[in-house]
């Protein structure tokens, strides 16, 4: 009977080791993880800093006496490379369709 109790004694020690041996390998992943989340917000922040910089250097070089508009460039297929995206650069003197519109709902006359 003594012995029975000392083998019982000795699995449930053997047991608390083994939770312990998992709650460590737990944290470990854990602390793991939150690592590398933190680098990848570290390099997303590096990225969004770059796009800023370049959106604000273009933004410099563009010449101010024109108005710019943008059309976006679209993927035809989820894997493969955008196509299109224009950026045109017009006079503000030129009247275009678009002014003419603003200009028609303003209630105003154009020659």
């Amino acid at each position: 009977m003594e012995e029975i109790k000392n083998v019982m004694i000795n699995l449930n020690k053997s047991t608390i080791e083994i939770r312990n041996d998992v709650r460590n390998e737990i944290t470990e992943m854990r602390e793991e993880f939150k690592k590398e989340m933190r680098e990848l917000k570290r390099q997303n922040q590096e990225k969004e800093e770059k796009w800023n910089k370049e959106k604000r250097e273009l933004a410099e070089r563009i010449d101010k006496q024109k108005e710019w508009e943008y059309q976006y460039a679209r993927r035809e297929n989820k894997k493969r490379r955008a196509k299109g995206g224009i950026l045109t650069g017009v006079r503000k003197t030129i009247e275009t369709e678009k002014t003419k519109n603003l200009e028609r709902t303003n209630n105003t006359k154009y020659i």
